[in-house]
C-alpha cells in the first residue's frame, strides 16, 4: 500500500484541482493526523456552474474502501463540514451535468481534543471517574475535580438595607395582592375564538364577552344583575349576524335562539331531541322591515315549521290551530278575519261549510249562520228543530216588487223584503221601502 501524503491540522490540502474529470473520477486521498476524530472543512469549486453536480467527500480505515461521509449538490460550490475518525479521504465526483473543471480542497483539525504545541490531550472530563445521572461536576477549590450528589434543601440568606431601595424587587413586589384584603380586578376576557372558554361560576362584571362561532353552555348562565334599568328597554344577550346585507345577498338571516330537550320514541326505542328555535328573518326594500319566527325541528325529519311567526307590522300568523285561553278582541275600526271553513263553536267540532261563519253548539244541535251560496241566508235552528230556519235579504227593482208584497207599492219606488222561513217551511215577508 502506497504512503500517502497527510493533511496537517490547519493547511489546506487539494483532493481535486482543476480536474476537467467527469462522473467516477477520484480525487487524490490524504492521511488524517491522529489519534483524535478529525474535524474537516472542504470546499467545491467550478470552473463555471454545472447544469447538475454531486460531488462526494469520502473516508476510508484502510485506504482501499471508501464510503461517502457527506455530499454537495450546490452548482455554484460551496464550504461544507464533516466529521470523521477515519484515517483517510479524499473526493469523488460521482455526477456532473456539464463538463466543468472541479476543485476540491479541505483542511482538518482535532474534534473533541485539545492542542498545545505537539502534545495533545483528552478532554479535561475524560480524565475524572464518571459520576452518576443527577450529579454535579465539583471542585473542592485545590484543583481536585469530582462528581457528587447536590444536597436537598436550600440555605437562604438575609437581605440587608431598606426593601424600597432595590427598586426591581420592589416592583416585583408591588404586582402581588395584598396578603390582607387585596383587591382584584376584573379581567377583560376578550374573543375566544374556536376554542373552549371555561368560566367556572366565575362572575365577569361589567366586560362582554364576544363569541365568534358556537358557543355552549353548561349549566345555569345568569345575565345581568343590580343594573338600576328602572323601565328602560336594554339589550341583556346579544345574538346578532353583524354580515351586511348587500344588493346580491339583501338579506342576512339572525342566528337562532334554540332550545333543546329530549323524549323516549317508544315505537323504534330511541330518544329523540325535540327543538324550538327563535329567530328573525328582514325583509329587503324601500322599507326594510322583517318577521320573528318561531321554529320547530322535526325529531326524525330534521325538517323545520314554523308554527307561529310575528311580522314587524303586529301581524301573527299560526300554523294551525289558536286557542285562546280569553277573549279575542280587535281594536277599534280593526276586526277579527276569517278565512276557509270557519267555525265558533263549544263543545266537540263539527263539520262546517266553507264561507260560512257556524256559530254551533255541537252537543246540543243549534246555533247560527250565514249561507253566502244561496242569496246570503242567515240559518237559524233552535236546539228542538230538526231544520234550519232561514232569514233572506232581498232587494227588487219595483217592476218586481208588487208579488207577495202587497197593494200599495208606487212602481218608481225601490223595494226590499226581509223573508224569514221558520222549521215548517211557513214564509214571512217584512217589506221595507228605500
Amino acid at each position: 500500500m502506497p504512503l500517502r501524503k497527510t493533511a496537517t491540522h490547519g493547511i489546506q490540502v487539494f483532493s481535486l484541482q482543476a480536474s476537467s474529470g467527469g462522473a467516477g473520477t477520484n480525487g487524490t486521498p490524504f492521511g488524517l493526523q491522529g489519534p483524535s476524530a478529525n474535524a474537516v472543512s472542504w470546499q467545491v469549486e467550478y470552473g463555471s456552474a454545472p447544469a447538475s453536480a454531486t460531488i462526494l467527500l469520502q473516508a476510508s480505515l484502510d485506504e482501499v474502501t471508501y464510503f461517502t461521509i457527506d455530499t454537495s449538490t450546490n452548482v455554484n460550490g460551496e464550504i461544507r463540514q464533516a466529521y470523521t475518525s477515519a484515517r483517510f479521504i479524499r473526493a469523488r465526483i460521482s455526477a456532473l451535468g456539464t463538463a466543468v473543471t472541479v476543485t476540491v480542497s479541505f483542511t482538518s483539525g482535532i474534534y473533541g481534543l485539545t492542542e498545545s504545541g505537539d502534545i495533545f490531550s483528552f478532554p479535561l472530563v475524560s480524565l475524572i471517574p464518571d459520576g452518576t445521572n443527577g450529579q454535579v461536576l465539583t471542585t473542592n477549590g485545590a484543583g481536585l475535580l469530582t462528581f457528587q450528589t447536590p444536597v436537598s434543601g436550600v440555605a437562604w440568606g438575609s437581605i440587608t438595607g431598606t426593601l424600597s431601595n432595590q427598586t426591581d424587587l420592589q416592583t416585583a413586589l408591588n404586582l402581588k395582592a395584598n396578603l390582607i384584603s387585596p383587591s382584584f380586578t376584573t379581567p377583560t376576557l376578550g374573543v375566544a375564538i374556536g376554542t373552549s372558554l371555561a368560566l367556572g361560576g366565575a362572575t365577569i362584571g361589567s366586560n362582554a364577552i364576544a363569541v365568534t362561532g358556537t358557543f355552549s353552555l353548561s349549566g345555569i348562565f345568569t345575565c345581568g344583575g343590580a343594573l338600576n334599568l328602572i323601565t328602560t328597554s336594554t339589550d341583556g344577550i346579544v345574538n346578532q349576524n353583524a354580515t351586511v346585507a348587500t344588493l346580491a345577498v339583501p338579506a342576512q338571516i339572525s342566528p337562532r335562539n334554540r332550545l333543546s330537550g329530549t323524549g323516549w320514541d317508544t315505537d323504534n326505542s330511541v330518544s329523540r331531541t325535540v327543538s324550538f328555535f327563535t329567530e328573525v328573518l328582514p325583509t329587503s326594500g324601500t322599507t326594510v322591515v322583517g318577521t320573528w319566527r318561531l321554529g320547530f325541528i322535526d325529531p326524525v325529519a330534521l325538517t323545520l315549521s314554523y308554527p307561529v311567526v310575528v311580522s314587524s307590522g303586529g301581524t301573527i300568523s299560526v300554523l294551525n290551530g289558536l286557542t285562546a285561553g280569553g277573549a279575542v278582541t280587535a281594536a277599534v275600526n280593526n276586526f277579527v278575519g276569517f278565512s276557509g271553513v270557519t267555525r265558533l263553536y263549544s263543545g266537540p267540532v263539527g263539520a262546517g261549510v266553507n264561507g260560512q261563519l257556524n256559530i254551533v253548539n255541537a252537543e246540543n244541535t243549534a246555533g247560527i249562520g250565514f249561507d253566502v251560496t244561496t242569496d246570503g241566508t242567515l240559518q237559524v235552528k233552535a236546539r228542538t228543530q230538526s231544520v234550519f230556519g232561514t232569514v233572506k235579504a232581498i232587494h227588487q227593482v219595483s217592476a218586481n216588487a208588487t208579488t207577495g208584497l202587497g197593494a200599495g207599492i208606487l212602481a218608481a219606488l225601490t223595494n226590499a223584503s226581509i223573508v224569514m222561513t221558520d222549521g215548517t217551511g211557513q214564509v214571512y215577508r217584512i217589506p221595507c221601502i228605500i
